[in-house]
């Protein structure tokens, strides 16, 4: 038993050092998110109204640690989000809008993304979409206005 007491003595003494000083648990920083969209504004080239969809897409940012539920708030017709994850890890990632005008005229819609604790980050987006000239019924006869080509 006399052998045993400092043995214990040097154990409850070196358990009382370790925690004392090397299991210290730093200050751990808070996980933080921030979302950003690569740009201010995405811009559709000018189309004809009726001539097709345009595709584009557009950068969106997490710049924190961990990976981010979101919801899409997608924007209005002509444009449209197609398809927007619902999760966004750390990094860029790249969603698409479409453009698919039936009208013409100039839109100016927005696309924004919500995580949960976060303000919305909106993007503006803007497009144009041209009316088909009229053609003349005389030279509609022989000339046809040709989409790809304007």
């Amino acid at each position: 038993r006399g052998r045993l007491a400092p043995r214990r003595l040097l154990t409850a003494g070196l358990a009382v050092y370790v925690a004392l000083t090397g299991c210290r648990e730093e200050r751990l920083d808070p996980t933080t998110s921030q979302l950003r969209f690569t740009t201010d504004v995405v811009r559709f080239s000018p189309m004809f109204a009726t001539a097709g969809r345009q595709v584009t897409t557009v950068g969106v940012i997490n710049e924190g640690r961990a990976t981010l539920d979101v919801t899409w708030q997608a924007p209005d017709e002509p444009v449209s989000l197609v398809d927007g994850p619902s999760r966004l890890p750390p990094g860029e990632s790249t969603v698409e809008l479409a453009f698919e005008p039936q009208v013409p005229g100039r839109f100016s819609r927005t696309l924004a993304v919500v995580a949960q604790g976060l303000r919305p980050v909106t993007v503006a987006i803007d497009a144009t979409a041209r009316q088909i000239p009229a053609c003349e019924s005389s030279a509609c006869a022989t000339a046809r206005f040709d989409l790809t080509l304007q």
